[in-house]
């Protein structure tokens, strides 16, 4: 990532930041499914609605690609 310039970096930069948040995620809404503690559900819920509005907006740049999502999609619990 250091030596990209421009689109190149755009592309990387926007494909890893969207691919950690879906993972985050998946981890967060596990975590709020499985506590009994209502402040740690409250917490996840609103970490989750930050996290999903901050991966809206990375989708809408256009640059997300297909590989990005199969790669947070293989990551999801079966």
């Amino acid at each position: 990532m250091e030596d990209a310039r421009g689109k190149e970096f755009d592309q990387i930069f926007v494909d890893l930041l969207r691919a950690s948040h879906g993972k985050i995620f998946i981890t967060i809404g596990e975590v709020r499914a499985t506590t009994k503690n209502s402040l740690i559900r409250r917490l996840a819920t609103q970490t989750n609605n930050t996290v999903q509005d901050h991966m809206e907006v990375l989708e809408d740049t256009g640059l997300v690609t297909d590989a990005t999502l199969d790669d947070v999609a293989s990551t999801v619990p079966k």
